[in-house]
């Protein structure tokens, strides 16, 4: 993963369920500190967010259709990602670069939620990175 990318873990469908049985799971990872607040990263399971650990995402940049790791530090998180499609935009605009990938795939692995181990095979669900820069500059 390259500085100026970012990653996100899956937004898990509803298929999904609980220990309890009760469906609905998620995971988000984003950055807020451009409002000074702490790095938003947590799971959703049934209607309680749960804190989430940093995230690392192994990938291979150039190659997004080869198989993905994510995980965190604390070992909450530890899937496998086999994408199957990406969806790719490039912009280039007067002011912005922009290179978007998404790719969207199926998640194998443990997550551990409230001290509750969480097994996924086969859960569909997306990734993305994305890099911006700004204006192309060419020299006369």
């Amino acid at each position: 993963m390259t500085p100026e990318s970012d990653a996100l873990l899956p937004l898990v469908p509803s298929s999904v369920a609980t220990p309890e049985g009760e469906p609905r799971f998620g995971t988000y990872q984003g950055d807020l500190a451009e409002v000074d607040l702490p790095s938003l990263q947590g799971r959703w399971a049934v209607s309680r967010l749960y804190p989430l650990a940093d995230v690392r995402f192994e990938y291979r940049h150039m190659e997004l259709m080869r198989p993905w790791k994510v995980t965190t530090v604390d070992g909450s998180v530890d899937l496998r990602f086999q994408p199957v499609y990406v969806h790719a935009e490039n912009r280039e605009e007067a002011l912005v670069r922009s290179k978007f990938e998404q790719p969207m795939g199926l998640f194998e692995g443990t997550v551990t939620v409230g001290g509750k181990a969480l097994q996924l095979s086969n859960v569909p669900g997306v990734t993305k990175s994305q890099s911006t820069r700004g204006p192309h500059r060419s020299t006369l």
